[in-house]
């Protein structure tokens, strides 16, 4: 994958812990909204790409943005945040999202 497109996945990761730390920390319920509403976005791109033959068999041919293990200490940080400020709902959209991800390519995460 080109680096433009993987730093745009890093970009987007660590704008994601950025809002939600912010919103958790600084308690800015406009940036709270943000943040769930992208998680949500988040999982409804993912299903939308896992019901379609033809965007699942694009996506698949893509590389890879990042290796396995940066996602999972990504997820791991964005799960922490989320269970820590009790948004109990958002956190299981995120791991269903993190569960449609891993879906999407192949489950290969989980082979390594």
């Amino acid at each position: 994958m080109s680096a433009n497109i993987r730093t745009g996945y890093l970009a987007s990761n660590i704008a994601l812990v950025t809002a939600l730390l912010l919103a958790v920390t600084l308690d800015l319920v406009w940036l709270q909204f943000a943040a769930t509403g992208f998680i949500w976005f988040m999982l409804l791109i993912y299903l939308s790409v896992l019901l379609s033959k033809e965007t699942l068999e694009q996506y698949r041919r893509k590389a890879k943005p990042a290796r396995y293990w940066t996602w999972w200490v990504f997820d791991i940080v964005v799960v922490t945040i989320l269970i820590g400020s009790a948004w109990y709902v958002t956190t299981a959209a995120y791991i269903a999202s993190c569960v449609c991800h891993n879906v999407i390519n192949g489950g290969q995460q989980l082979r390594r």
